[in-house]
């Protein structure tokens, strides 16, 4: 697979659709199913196409049985209450960042280190190979179930005032932030204020000058529109980004 471009999440999408239709038409129970999804990919990105796609899919070979509710681009809240939503199982399921379903599992932190990962390949051992089967673990004491690995990406910063050459050019400078300790404990130890804020809320906060930058992968920078808010994109990749598709385990 070719792992320049920042698609392979939407290709792992794929099994999706064959997998919820396994475990609903497969036994007996409800006549009729309704799937919410949520997630804050925006719409026209291959996340969402893809995910669109599967859609259709299973609404079409369930044959009406089970209608599939997408919720995309933050139509139901930042990433955060998403994941307290599939856990109290107002909504079934939805694919996120590992940052923010680590809110509720802090293990899954540990992924968000910077310069955890050499390269893709090696991210993709750990992740199927290693950290796969006790997160999984962790994922279900806190009641999800852990369908399987996505991908944001590869992190770097935008700017509106400098370009980030070095790590003290970020020294003063007031960055969106994700919602996770690391993130924040990141830009402290470079010399920059760390701000967090749901996705919905950074156009807002860049606009108005409440933050200077932010740090997000090149698509979905360019998919949200930060990128036009902002004069300089430096690609750092310091931080390679897994996601996940998860479900509520009672689902």
């Amino acid at each position: 697979m070719n792992r320049e471009h920042p698609f392979r999440y939407a290709i792992l999408l794929l099994p999706l659709g064959a997998v919820l239709l396994l475990l609903l038409l497969g036994g007996a129970g409800k006549s009729r199913y309704t799937i919410k999804f949520g997630t804050v990919a925006p719409p026209d990105t291959p996340w969402a196409i893809q995910l669109n796609e599967i859609k259709e899919r299973v609404e079409r070979e369930s044959k009406g049985k089970i209608r599939f509710k997408l919720y995309l681009g933050g139509q139901l809240g930042g990433e955060i209450e998403m994941v307290q939503q599939v856990r109290r199982g107002r909504i079934q399921g939805g694919g996120f960042s590992t940052g923010a379903i680590a809110d509720i599992v802090p293990e899954l932190s540990i992924l968000e280190l910077p310069y955890l990962f050499r390269d893709e390949a090696e991210a993709d051992r750990i992740l199927d190979e290693i950290a796969f089967e006790p997160l999984s673990e962790k994922l279900a004491e806190k009641g999800f179930y852990l369908a399987y690995w996505g991908e944001n990406g590869w992190r770097s910063f935008g700017t509106k005032t400098r370009p980030i050459r070095k790590p003290e050019d970020l020294s003063g400078m007031k960055m969106r932030v994700q919602e996770n300790p690391v993130h924040i404990e990141m830009y402290k130890a470079l010399g920059a204020t760390g701000i967090p804020l749901p996705v919905v809320e950074v156009i807002g906060a860049l606009q108005t000058g409440l933050v200077d930058g932010f740090d997000n992968t090149p698509l979905f920078s360019v998919a949200s529109e930060w990128i036009y808010k902002v004069k300089y994109y430096t690609l750092t990749r310091h931080i390679y980004q897994p996601a996940a598709i998860i479900f509520n385990k009672r689902f």
